[in-house]
């Protein structure tokens, strides 16, 4: 458990970048229709939208110390 708690600022950064991605995915399944979702326009799509906003998310959680903030009163 100790072991843990030296990398928890890295847990939460990957499960952060996790919650993005999944969360996407699930909001492109339910919004469109099944035909649509498969074909590799769509799909090109939604993984630049997933790694623009992972790129941007982290940017400024950096930037304002979010993760430090959240760790704190762990």
């Amino acid at each position: 458990m100790k072991s843990l708690r030296k990398h928890r600022s890295l847990i939460l950064f990957i499960t952060d970048i996790l919650i993005i991605c999944i969360a996407y995915m699930f909001s492109a399944f339910l919004l469109t229709s099944n035909k649509l979702l498969f074909s590799q326009e769509y799909n090109l799509l939604i993984s630049n939208s997933i790694v623009t906003t992972v790129i941007i998310y982290q940017i400024i959680f950096r930037i304002f110390g979010i993760y430090k903030n959240i760790t704190r009163y762990e």
